[in-house]
């Protein structure tokens, strides 16, 4: 897969300003756009898939959620010869 791809975790609490997002993955990174966890994922050319872990949570409640983004390989091309 090629290109940049951008997935949105909707955040169901109003109190957006207390909320932290976090990936265990340089590929994938992530922000916070109003009510809603943006992840950002670069592409990759590999002919393995890839997991990110993202993390959300919530100063001072202690509350957390975590959420796992896979990638799928990129195709694999080039010539078969028989």
């Amino acid at each position: 897969v090629t290109g940049v791809q951008t997935c949105a975790l909707p955040i169901s609490s109003g109190k957006t300003a207390s909320i932290k997002a976090s990936s265990n993955q340089s590929w994938a990174s992530v922000s916070i756009s109003g009510t809603t966890v943006v992840v950002t994922v670069q592409g990759t050319t590999s002919t393995s898939s890839r997991t990110a872990t993202i993390t959300v949570t919530q100063d001072g409640s202690g509350s957390r959620r975590t959420f796992t983004v896979t990638q799928a390989a990129a195709p694999q091309t080039g010539t078969v010869r028989f």
